[in-house]
């Protein structure tokens, strides 16, 4: 079997630049235990996915273990629960709770419906810092909720709003 038609492989700059932002993020926490996942976390949201507009990240806190994953979910490059709080489900495979940071990294792959899904769910918690890279620039779309914030680059050092620093810059174009 050839891995590079399985659905989950990737281009190696996707693979490096995840690795190397899970990594900056572990170590900008002290190495401190919070909930970091890179690519097998089930973010769990309520509505249908045939209207987008009415999906919304799910932090009810009167949802069951079991009830959590049965909810539909979306799974982003990275997501961080540092400060903000999260509920696993039963099989801890789906979470429920708004992240401290998610993290794209847009692939050929990735449809203009999955794009348009994600980047309207992050926004749909006014405390989630949500970041979107290409594999093709330096740029990096930045959001907190649904604000824009400005745009930052891999040639410097990146600051989130919760004040992680993360040095990228080796891996600038």
């Amino acid at each position: 079997m050839d891995l590079a038609f399985l659905s989950m492989a990737v281009k190696e700059r996707h693979r490096d630049l995840t690795d190397a932002l899970y990594e900056e993020i572990y170590l900008a926490l002290n190495m401190k235990r919070p909930y970091l996942k890179k690519e097998n976390l089930g973010l769990a949201y309520s509505g249908e996915r045939v209207s987008t507009s009415m999906c919304l990240l799910s932090a009810d806190s009167d949802i069951s273990a079991e009830g959590i994953d049965e909810l539909f979910n979306v799974t982003p490059d990275i997501a961080l629960f540092h400060k903000n709080s999260y509920r696993l489900g039963e099989r801890t495979v789906n979470v429920i709770g708004y992240p401290d940071l998610v993290i794209e990294v847009w692939s050929t792959g990735n449809s203009d419906s999955d794009r348009a899904l994600k980047r309207h769910l992050y926004s749909t918690s006014p405390i989630t810092e949500h970041w979107y890279l290409t594999q093709t620039s330096n740029r990096i779309e930045c959001w907190l909720g649904a604000e824009q914030q400005k745009n930052k680059s891999l040639k410097k050092i990146l600051t989130t709003t919760n004040g992680l620093t993360l040095d990228l810059r080796d891996l600038a174009l």
